[in-house]
């Protein structure tokens, strides 16, 4: 497609045009309509030619780079990213988990634990969860769903179909308490004796594994992700990855190496991707990143979904999406029980049903982009040379400051100044050889509190 060429989009009317035109060339590029390493008209071309405002394109062009669908040469142009054969290789054939944290208390906490307290709730879930009490007395008095109400998996289903790219049937989404207690599910359904998991990355999938007798291959990154070959080499057919904002080094895959690992699950019956979302709704420069499920015709995802950092870690309520083949093996659990309270769920179903929770996300968007902002200008301040990673999503960035100093004495040093944040060596089973990276979360820390501690951070590393 050359700047000649004219693009065939009619647009509609109950949908913005920036991601009508977003969704028509991502479309154009999957299906092959548009090469791999083709230039794009330019921006103001293109604007001309579809009769749309500049910001619209630029709007449109923002999302499919970050997905990796795109990428730019200064003073060229954009161009389709090299991935056209890579999509021909998985045509379907025929045929939370944090670390924990320590149990004092310091003035000024870059936890990864918690929720901002800002613009939370809780009248609104007061006032639902008394509703249910008295509306739903009689379902009090019976025996749950052992996948979780059928209310909130619709909810969650209808969810996932307008924000995350995929069209779940709400038989396939199965609800627990938590990361860890689905992670054991998948297991038993599988029988899988080992996971393949991102070095660095959590450290619940560690400890779990060991818990169980299971092997743990750990697999580092580079900048796109694990490498399918490293993966292949293994000999393991289960990978646990986090693509939208990988944890903790806050990277993203780009939409090749996600069709790689794609590719990676077709070559065995068996083989199945974990892709747990965390914290995807929360992106602050481009809209939240598609899902790797709304890639997998294959149905090869197994996909994990939490409210913890979306609303709160107190609710306890996770969900996964299973691919239809372990559908049957699920129903043959016949004493997997939903752990998750009668009440929750019905005060979630509304909560969601109802439209307060796309409110709340975005308010909440625009309240830790506020944080993140101070966040970040709060450190280059103190240190104009740092580098800082992933700080464009989610609730975390990395920090690599230019005090030479290691990992463990920048932490030491922080806590002895009562402030609480990470080494990105806490994550990993390798032995890290890298610079000293630190990792920060701002969900809970007051943003008036975010300069003062920063201030502090740097104050201790330089005494």
């Amino acid at each position: 497609m050359g700047p000649e060429v004219k693009m065939n989009i009619i647009f509609r009317k109950d949908e913005p045009k920036y991601r009508q035109l977003y969704f028509y060339l991502r479309r154009e590029i999957e299906e092959g309509k548009i090469q791999a390493n083709e230039k794009l008209p330019s921006k103001r071309m293109l604007a001309r030619q579809l009769g749309v405002s500049l910001n619209i394109v630029e709007l449109a062009f923002e999302q499919l780079i970050a997905e990796g669908y795109l990428y730019g040469i200064q003073r060229k142009g954009y161009y389709v990213s090299s991935m056209l054969n890579v999509v021909k290789e998985i045509d379907v054939p025929d045929s939370t988990s944090l670390p924990p944290l320590e149990e004092k208390t310091y003035p000024y906490s870059f936890s990864l634990s918690g929720v901002e307290e800002e613009g939370f709730p809780f009248a609104t879930l007061r006032k639902i969860h008394g509703s249910v009490l008295s509306q739903y007395q009689d379902e009090f008095l019976l025996g749950g769903e052992r996948k979780g109400i059928l209310q909130l998996r619709e909810r969650i289903a209808a969810y996932l179909r307008e924000a995350r790219g995929f069209s779940p049937q709400p038989e396939s989404i199965i609800i627990s308490s938590g990361t860890d207690s689905l992670l054991q599910l998948i297991f038993l359904l599988l029988g899988e004796e080992g996971l393949a998991l991102e070095d660095p990355g959590f450290q619940l999938l560690h400890t779990l594994c060991h818990d169980l007798g299971k092997d743990v291959f750990p697999l580092g990154l580079d900048q796109e992700g694990i490498l399918p070959e490293e993966l292949r080499k293994t000999g393991c057919n289960l990978v646990f990855i986090t693509p939208s904002h990988q944890f903790p080094s806050g990277l993203v895959y780009p939409v090749a190496r996600r069709l790689e690992l794609l590719s990676w699950a077709l070559e065995a019956k068996d083989r199945y991707i974990i892709e747990d979302d965390y914290d995807s709704e929360f992106r602050y420069t481009v809209n939240p990143l598609p899902s790797l499920k709304s890639l997998d015709r294959g149905d090869k995802v197994i996909y994990l979904g939490s409210f913890s950092k979306s609303l709160s870690p107190a609710f306890k309520l996770s969900y996964l999406v299973l691919p239809e083949a372990l559908l049957e093996a699920f129903d043959q659990l016949t004493y997997w029980a939903c752990p998750v309270s009668l009440s929750t769920q019905l005060t979630l179903a509304h909560f969601v049903g109802d439209g307060h929770y796309t409110r709340h996300l975005n308010r909440m968007r625009k309240i830790y982009k506020e944080k993140r902002e101070i966040l970040v200008d709060s450190i280059l301040m103190e240190d104009p040379n740092a580098v800082l990673g992933g700080s464009d999503a989610g609730l975390f960035l990395t920090l690599r400051p230019s005090i030479p100093l290691s990992e463990e004495t920048l932490v030491m040093k922080a806590k002895k100044k009562g402030i609480f944040l990470y080494a990105m060596g806490e994550f990993s089973l390798a032995k890290r050889e890298d610079e000293p990276v630190l990792v920060l979360g701002f969900s809970s820390i007051k943003k008036e509190d975010i300069p003062l501690g920063i201030n502090e951070l740097y104050s201790s590393w330089r005494s």
